[in-house]
């Protein structure tokens, strides 16, 4: 997913996997590519056992 917003207005701090994402390190990655636009990449890989 790509997220692009005003830069002038909002400022990115940071971005993290909430609790619901089982092993957020392999399933969950965020990417400020510049100033207004994120990236953000969310891999549902539950029916494998993960844990």
């Amino acid at each position: 997913m790509t997220i692009t917003y005003d830069a002038s207005k909002l400022e990115y701090v940071k971005g993290e996997a909430g609790s619901i994402v089982i092993n957020p390190s392999i399933n969950f990655a965020i990417n400020k590519e510049k100033d207004g636009i994120i990236r953000i990449l969310f891999l549902d890989d539950t029916l494998l056992n993960n844990i």
